[in-house]
């Protein structure tokens, strides 16, 4: 008895080790296509609200007004409103697409020039309507949606540099120059963006902005005519909502 029980432990892994295989059966079933984990592919619209920290900067040209090519800084800040369209679309993993924007933006800032008489030289900004063109870039977590963004982007921006002669001692010489034109620029930036009900997002945003320098003149009471060139750059940092379309 203790023979046959022996012997049948040491020849039932050999039995079942030989068994036949089964027939390898084709698969009718297609490997799954990448999708999104949540709702973060196609066509959204919404919009955001924030505020905008920077500052501008104005200098003088190379025969300058009080100093010649003299450099000064202020800072700015302004409230940021725009409606923004965009497009999404699974790529390698991630959410990729367009993102277009158009609203206000706020550059309101002003500083007096180092050193001029009585200090009443003053410069300064500030901006209303801007647009925006960016590349958006996201990390999908399913109900969350981590992004980095980048673009182009336009302000309707003011400089401006004038010298009243309201403060004594001032040097007997008023001016007042002024440019109001689109500034080019770029901007670059991160965000974490939530869906919490249904097609409705809400997302937190943080984007820097630089733009580009442009020129001016004014001609003072006495009919010399002064160049100045200004920039600005900022922080904009904003909470949005978008409808993501089905």
């Amino acid at each position: 008895m203790r023979t046959a029980l022996l012997l049948a432990l040491f020849y039932a892994p050999l039995v079942f080790s030989e068994a036949p295989a089964a027939p390898d059966i084709p698969s009718t079933t297609e490997a799954p296509t990448a999708v999104s984990q949540g709702n973060w592919t196609g066509y959204y619209a919404g919009v955001v609200s924030g505020a905008q920290f920077g500052s501008s900067s104005d200098t003088t040209g190379a025969l300058g007004y009080n100093a010649d090519n003299q450099t000064w800084n202020y800072a700015t800040s302004g409230l940021n409103v725009a409606a923004q369209i965009g497009y999404a679309t699974l790529w390698k993993g991630l959410i990729v697409g367009p993102e277009f924007e158009m609203g206000y933006l706020g550059l309101n800032g002003s500083g007096a020039q180092p050193g001029s008489p009585g200090s009443d030289t003053v410069g300064s900004s500030s901006g209303d309507f801007h647009a925006a063109l960016r590349a958006r870039v996201g990390m999908d977590l399913n109900r969350s949606l981590i992004f980095a963004t980048a673009g182009l982007m336009v302000v309707n921006r003011q400089m401006q540099v004038v010298d009243a002669c309201a403060v004594a001692p001032c040097g007997g010489s008023t001016v007042s120059a002024v440019s109001k034109a689109l500034a080019p620029g770029f901007t670059m930036g991160a965000g974490i963006e939530h869906s919490f009900w249904e097609n409705f997002s809400v997302k937190l945003e943080y984007l820097y902005l630089l733009l580009g320098s442009g020129s001016f003149s004014g001609t003072t009471n006495l009919g010399n005519t002064y160049q100045w060139s200004g920039s600005s750059s900022g922080d904009v940092l904003r909470l949005g909502f978008n409808y993501h379309f089905e």
